[in-house]
């Protein structure tokens, strides 16, 4: 999907993967600008909820933690992690100069725990 528009046919995607017996996972949803733009820190994003209720699992990139990818971003990762609505966990770095970004970054303790969490479940893919 492109980060910049929102696929017409994604929920039909998601429903024929799952009757195809697949488990579908959305990339990063929170680098999709569509939806930091209609992302509300109380509710969230309306879609990444219908599509999580609907068993669509979600991956974080490690880099959205950094604020890398700016603070409307950052808010959809806070909002994604506190309803523990990610399941996996993926670092997308492509480059040594991205490595950098890993310096000075926080979460609260309970975050961390949620990013550990979603590191152990990361061996389910492969395990």
């Amino acid at each position: 999907m492109s980060y910049y528009e929102r696929s017409r046919e994604i929920r039909d995607m998601i429903f024929n993967l799952q009757m195809d017996g697949l488990q579908p996972v959305l990339a990063h949803p929170e680098r999709y600008v569509f939806y930091q733009k209609v992302f509300d820190k109380k509710k969230g994003v309306r879609e990444l909820q219908e599509f999580f209720d609907a068993e669509c699992r979600m991956q974080l990139n490690v880099m959205s933690l950094t604020g890398a990818y700016g603070e409307a971003s950052l808010g959809i990762v806070h909002w994604l992690l506190d309803h523990d609505m990610y399941s996996f966990i993926g670092t997308d770095v492509h480059a040594r100069r991205q490595i950098d970004h890993f310096t000075g970054f926080q979460l609260t303790a309970a975050q961390m725990d949620k990013v550990r969490g979603l590191a152990r479940n990361n061996e389910t893919l492969f395990g």
